[in-house]
């Protein structure tokens, strides 16, 4: 499979595409925390930074995000704004082309960019060659269960506290829910990528997720990796 993990990040990466992927970035988060007299210190700075470690290590031309990009699920307010414009000019400073599938906390995403100028390409989801990326807040559409892969992010997923990918295969309910399948399509659960996010222990992923809870992909037959690929027997 043409889909690497970069080793200690939850950060995917496809090679013949040039193109890395994350998930569930909640920019403006540490606002939160602020209002309550809590202080991440330069937390933003640290995640661009992270990415950027990763651009200038490998050939990066394009950046999947899996949705949630902003903390904020409607209109952001000012900080906000200036958080996401200085995070999405760090990428654009690379050179990196920006792609985003919409995730429950991307309310007037279209606009929000639109105001800070910065060029993104944003849908439900996006289709790259064998595979298609969405947020996974939702069931996937038609056009998506006949890919390869399906790349999705939301559930925040953790064992033991430490956040890990999940893969599987289609689920028992996939063929009566969808006219035509890829009976072999694989689906890839990414990490979060903000720190300050709270996790979600595994034993529940399958009652939040969609395509868990209604078995379009099998949440029994999953294979759980950590970080840096190591399967996790549990």
């Amino acid at each position: 499979m043409n889909f690497e993990f970069v080793n200690g990040l939850p950060v995917g990466y496809i090679k013949n595409s040039s193109c890395l992927v994350i998930g569930d970035l909640h920019l403006g988060k540490e606002l939160k925390f602020e209002n309550k007299g809590i202080t991440f210190v330069n937390i933003n700075e640290k995640i661009s930074k992270t990415l950027t470690d990763v651009f200038s290590k490998r050939k990066v031309k394009k950046i999947m995000i899996l949705g949630d990009v902003k903390e904020s699920i409607m209109y952001p307010d000012r900080n906000e704004y200036l958080l996401l414009k200085r995070f999405f000019e760090s990428i654009q400073e690379n050179k990196i082309e920006i792609f985003i599938a919409k995730g429950n906390h991307d309310g007037h995403l279209e606009e929000v960019f639109k105001q800070i100028k910065i060029n993104v390409t944003i849908n439900k989801e996006l289709f790259l060659g064998d595979f298609v990326f969405m947020h996974g807040n939702a069931l996937p559409s038609q056009e998506a269960m006949l890919k390869k892969y399906l790349v999705v992010a939301h559930a925040h997923a953790v064992y033991n506290g430490e956040s890990v990918w999940i893969k599987t295969s289609i689920g028992k309910n996939a063929k009566k829910a969808y006219k035509k399948i890829n009976e072999k399509e694989k689906l890839i659960l990414v990490p979060h990528f903000n720190p300050l996010l709270n996790g979600l222990e595994l034993e529940k992923v399958g009652d939040f997720m969609p395509i868990f809870r209604n078995n379009i992909f099998s949440f029994e037959n999953k294979k759980v990796f950590t970080l840096s690929g190591k399967e996790i027997k549990y």
